[in-house]
């Protein structure tokens, strides 16, 4: 599958030369965080060197063609998972063009998103938050308990599931983990609105633990967490997602853990 476009040509043609795959500083433009690109590929698993030159490209014709929405340091974790799904794929048509498609994914994706792109890079209150906020109001829904034991604490949505929300979950769990969370995000009509159904499932799963420890402990688990299983996620996810609607179509609260 080839598109019309060239990474390559429209990289060379800006410099005016061959930029041999050096980031180009520009001033209504953000540096890629080359350091954080790093990081998130050896979290990930990938240290292939033309990989991450490729994905610099990327990074860089997008800021150039949409200058609008520019250059956030998240999207190098976003893209990742993207170009790596592509460039590994056993078709080689789509391996032979897995720079050209992650662009036209990457491109799509971060338009949908770019009005919560923006709106995570403030601070904000809960309230003015939609996906935040229904975070919070979903764990206060169905584990009042768990949620007491954050308002206790003082641990909002915003302070633990910012990271999941922004990057989409790629800076938590492994490569093959997000693929499969995606699988099911990407699958739903209105994706954004089942994002915080997931992050609410994340911390109700590992409830037990939580309520055990204080703030510092709270925090630990939740931002290294090891013991959830994905599926299990999954189904909690939908469950809470099916039981939700179903009780706003009642127009009443049901008991979730019945």
């Amino acid at each position: 599958m080839s598109r019309s476009y060239s990474c390559g040509n429209i990289y060379d043609y800006d410099c005016g030369t061959s930029c041999g795959w050096k980031i180009i500083h520009v001033s209504n433009w953000e540096e890629i965080d080359e350091s954080q690109l790093k990081e998130t590929m050896d979290f990930l698993n990938l240290t292939n060197k033309e990989k991450k030159q490729e994905i610099c490209e990327i990074l860089y014709l997008f800021a150039k063609t949409n200058p609008e929405i520019g250059y956030y340091q998240a999207m190098s974790q976003i893209l990742i998972p993207i170009y790596h799904l592509f460039s590994t794929d056993p078709d080689l048509d789509f391996k032979r063009n897995a720079t050209q498609d992650s662009f036209f994914c990457f491109s799509n994706l971060i338009n949908e998103i770019k009005k919560d792109l923006k709106l995570f890079q403030k601070k904000i209150k809960i309230e003015k938050n939609p996906i935040l906020f229904n975070v919070d109001r979903l764990i206060r829904f169905y584990d009042l308990e768990l949620s007491n034991h954050f308002r206790k604490l003082s641990i909002t949505p915003q302070i633990y599931s910012l990271g999941w929300i922004s990057l989409l979950f790629t800076g938590t769990f492994k490569i093959s983990t997000v693929f499969r969370i995606w699988e099911i995000f990407f699958g739903k009509e209105e994706r954004f609105k089942f994002l915080p159904f997931i992050c609410a499932s994340i911390p109700i799963m590992i409830r037990d633990f939580l309520l055990k420890e204080n703030e510092y402990g709270t925090m630990e688990l939740l931002q290294k967490f090891k013991m959830i299983d994905t599926k299990q996620l999954i189904e909690l996810s939908i469950k809470i997602f099916e039981n939700y609607e179903e009780s706003k179509k009642q127009k009443k609260k049901k008991s979730f853990w019945k």
